[in-house]
């Protein structure tokens, strides 16, 4: 056979090959092209998401796919799109992305696209999906010089810190400097506004009920400017955070308001930095609840709205508390024990948050957005 022959019967092999490989398809989830594709006269159930549920979810929207329901006699397919919880919010209020189906972080921004959208596109309680608690997370040396674990610490803590022109060297630790808090920006970010809000609670000495005259009261606006006064970073998202610290270490911040599952993420791949340690305040936090919100909009057919029905069954089935845990979340269900990476010596107390904080009402929600900014 000539040299050219040769050439060309090798490459038609890599050829083939390479065909066979693509049609098998590859990677952990296992997917395909067509698996990925919804079948003549399916019920399309579009499912908007916060990104940090993407590695969770993603999988079990292409096996949920692949089973075939049916509503109806027609063939269910969910299509997942992850957006971030505060640009979703802006864009359902605006009429620029219309989902069948909602799960942001937290359900304080159902309550925000009700006040925004000035109608009821929200129900007032949602299923949750997963949950995880909002912490204050602090790098351990720092934390135990506050006295973690013996005595819990929270926005007293924090506020004398941030009042305090020695910083931790009022704490018998010159070296650790300055306080520098860290939280996103709460028009955007579900971690940012709940830390906020969580602000006023504890300026008000509230766990419930907060009021448009208390948010606005001027004990309230000075505890939490003396508090936002030690913010020396605003970033777009926690995942953004989470890299500045790994890059940057303590030097880049001394505490963040993150929610529990970034911290978790975090200590896992932390390369050469000291671990975090979460803070549960006493004074009361929030769980990001991750609800999964059928929208009642006119683009919303009932098909669509069975459909969405049925996966959301089907997932709570499957998010069991270990399946969950591995991901870094707590179950659903707050009876159920968490489990998976939930766990001290990861950072975090599966017995914590002791004390929960009710949802204000949208119109509190927006004037604690505008006396923010």
């Amino acid at each position: 056979m000539k040299r050219g022959e040769i050439l060309i019967v090798v490459l038609a092999a890599v050829a083939v090959g390479v065909v066979a490989l693509l049609s098998a398809g590859g990677g952990e989830r296992g997917g395909s092209k067509d698996a990925a594709e919804p079948g003549a006269g399916a019920v399309k159930v579009s499912f908007a998401y916060s990104p940090e549920k993407e590695r969770l979810l993603e999988p079990l929207i292409e096996r949920f796919n692949r089973e075939g329901k049916e509503s109806g006699g027609r063939p269910v397919f969910v299509q997942g799109e992850p957006v971030a919880s505060g640009e979703a919010e802006t864009k359902i209020a605006n009429g620029t992305l219309k989902p069948v189906v909602w799960s942001p972080a937290s359900s304080l921004w159902g309550r925000l696209l009700n006040f925004d959208a000035d109608r009821p596109l929200t129900a007032k309680e949602s299923p949750s999906i997963v949950r995880t608690p909002l912490v204050i997370a602090m790098w351990e040396p720092f934390a135990r010089a506050l006295g973690y674990p013996r005595k819990p610490i929270g926005f007293e803590q924090v506020l004398r810190l941030a009042r305090e022109k020695r910083g931790f060297a009022a704490f018998g630790k010159p070296q650790f400097g300055a306080f520098k808090l860290v939280h996103t920006n709460p028009d955007f970010s579900t971690s940012g506004l709940s830390a906020v809000v969580a602000e006023y609670y504890a300026a008000t000495g509230r766990r419930e009920g907060l009021t448009e005259r208390q948010v606005t009261s001027p004990k309230a606006r000075a505890t939490v400017r003396d508090i936002e006064r030690s913010i020396v970073h605003y970033g777009d998202t926690t995942l953004f955070i989470a890299d500045q610290m790994r890059q940057k270490g303590p030097g880049y911040a001394s505490a963040v308001a993150m929610e529990e599952v970034t911290l978790l993420d975090f200590n896992r791949r932390r390369g050469g930095q000291p671990p975090l340690v979460a803070l549960y305040p006493p004074e009361g936090t929030f769980y990001s609840d991750n609800p999964y919100i059928t929208l009642d909009a006119p683009w919303v057919s009932p098909e669509q709205r069975e459909g969405a029905g049925m996966f959301q069954r089907w997932l709570a089935e499957q998010l069991t508390p270990e399946r969950a845990g591995a991901e870094g979340f707590r179950p659903a269900d707050l009876k159920r024990k968490p489990a998976g990476r939930v766990t001290k010596p990861n950072g975090a107390d599966p017995a914590q948050p002791r004390r929960v904080l009710g949802l204000p009402e949208p119109r509190v929600l927006n004037r604690i957005k505008e006396t923010w900014r």
